[in-house]
Parts: structure tokens; C-alpha cells; sequence
């Protein structure tokens, strides 16, 4: 498996800000990359709490793990974390997470020092250690001359990489439970 500086060459690559004719959305990237996209999902509104968009991780097993980004005016209730902030009353997020029902994310088996470069980098951990998130301001996309949405677009490159390497280690973390005969 390449390092993170070469997926994050790779995924510059693909997702070129300078060429507008041939920007990829995170989708076309993710989808690139392997991920899975449900017929159905179509973007989403969250009980009216966020726009999102998400794909499945590229395993043949089906676990459920999915990778999401998008925007929320409500993170507190979005992410049942009690610990965001009410100043962050808009956020641009990728989120790690897995299906209810399914299989949860082995973060806990994550290397610790994976660990601490995902918090240096602000990756946020739930407390259970079976999701994961990043998130910054919306508000603070709205500067600069490219405009909002090619800043949302630029700032989803890193963590998106992030989110990939995040399941592509616990997946190889990952140990299935076979059922007894």
C-alpha cells in the first residue's frame, strides 16, 4: 500500500483544482478509488440537520463501512457527539463510519502512533472507537477567490485520503467472525 504522500500525489492527480475541465468531484475520486455507491443514494438530507453524500468501502464482504462528506448546521445532533462546539454552527466533515447492524470499524486496532497522527491531524475518535470524523468550520471556506464550493471541494482532498488509508488499515486489522457448524 502506497504512503500518505503518495496517495495524497495520487488523489492531487485526479482532482486537479488547476484544470477545471477535468476537476473530478469527490465522488468520480472515491468511485475511482474502488468505493462503492448505493443506485439509490442520490445526496441526502438528514432528518434536515445536514446535506451529505457517502460510499462504501471497496471489501467484497460487505461490511458496511462507508466513508461520508458534506455539510451540517447541526453537529451536535449529526454526530450525537455532545462535545462540539456551539460556535460550529456550520461544518464541512468526512466522516468514517459503519452501518447499524453491520460490522464496526476496528479503530481500537489501529497502531497507537495511527492514533495520534490521525488527533494531530483533527481527526475526532468516538468515545466507543467504532467511527471517526473530521470537521472544520463551512464559514471558513467562504474566503478566498475561487469561491465556496471549489474551496470545499479543495479542503475535501486531504481528509477523504485520510478516510481511505483510515479503512484501508482497519480492514487490514479486521478479523471476520466465521459462524460454527
Amino acid at each position: 500500500m502506497p504512503g500518505l504522500g503518495q496517495q495524497a500525489h495520487d488523489f492531487d492527480r485526479n482532482f486537479a483544482l488547476d484544470q477545471p475541465s477535468h476537476t473530478m468531484c469527490p465522488s468520480e475520486v472515491m468511485e475511482a478509488r474502488g468505493y462503492i455507491f448505493d443506485k439509490r443514494n442520490v445526496r441526502d438530507v438528514w432528518e434536515g440537520t445536514a446535506v451529505w453524500d457517502w460510499c462504501y468501502f471497496k471489501d467484497k464482504k460487505k461490511i458496511g463501512w462507508y466513508v461520508a462528506w458534506g455539510l451540517t448546521g447541526d453537529g451536535k445532533r449529526f454526530f450525537e457527539d455532545p462535545d462540539v462546539a456551539e460556535s460550529d454552527s456550520l461544518l464541512a466533515f468526512v466522516y468514517a463510519g459503519s452501518d447499524p447492524k453491520r460490522v464496526d470499524i476496528p479503530l481500537h486496532r489501529l497502531r497507537s502512533r495511527d492514533r495520534i497522527a490521525l488527533a494531530k491531524s483533527g481527526w475526532v475518535i468516538s468515545d466507543d472507537r467504532k467511527d471517526c470524523r473530521k470537521a472544520r468550520s463551512a464559514l471558513t471556506l467562504f474566503a478566498g477567490g475561487e469561491g465556496f464550493t471549489q474551496r470545499f471541494i479543495h479542503w475535501l482532498k486531504e481528509p477523504l485520503t485520510e478516510a481511505d488509508e483510515i479503512l484501508v488499515k482497519s480492514y487490514a486489522k479486521f478479523k471476520p467472525v466465521t459462524r460454527q457448524k
